[in-house]
């Protein structure tokens, strides 16, 4: 698997480029995200206006 900077990388280009489902496509397979993929994935929604989408990053998971 690639490196968490790289993923977070991947996701920030995708982003930009306006390709943010792409970017949470990259977000949702990582095992270990951090600090700097979390905050990568809630700048592209907010630089594209996806504000609810990215409030819903912090509700939690049910797992089941």
């Amino acid at each position: 698997m690639f490196s968490i900077m790289v993923v977070s990388a991947l996701i920030d280009m995708y982003a930009k480029y306006e390709r943010i489902h792409k970017s949470q496509d990259f977000f949702n397979k990582m095992h270990d995200a951090d600090i700097i993929s979390w905050t990568t994935m809630i700048r592209g929604y907010a630089i594209h206006g996806y504000n609810k989408d990215s409030l819903k990053l912090f509700e939690p998971t049910v797992i089941t």
